[in-house]
């Protein structure tokens, strides 16, 4: 049954490249994510900063940590990578999964 065999691998293999993808966008996406958080905790009565003003900052902040390792660990808090950007990555490539089955792209 090499037929059921070739489409069960093709659904496997579209389901991961769907969670590399989608967990490459939330990665790509999180820089935008923090400059939008770090406006929405900027006072009423003050200006919030640039985009490329947080970014420089958060750049600058990362680099004063002393190792390499604690330099990554302040971006994945700062940039807040984690659990969440995997819980993504399988919902975006579960939800196309049920689509491509249920529209018969399988």
């Amino acid at each position: 049954n090499s037929k059921s065999h070739n489409k069960s691998r093709t659904k496997v293999y579209s389901f991961i490249l769907d969670l590399i993808s989608a967990s490459t966008a939330t990665l790509l996406s999180s820089p935008f994510n923090y400059v939008r958080n770090m406006h929405y905790a900027t006072p009423l009565n003050e200006k919030p900063l640039s985009i490329k003003n947080h970014l420089i900052n958060l750049i600058k902040e990362a680099k004063l940590q002393k190792t390499t390792y604690a330099k990554l660990k302040f971006l994945q808090q700062r940039l807040r990578l984690g659990w969440g950007t995997g819980r993504v990555g399988c919902g975006m490539a579960f939800g196309s999964y049920v689509y491509s089955t249920l529209t018969g792209n399988y």
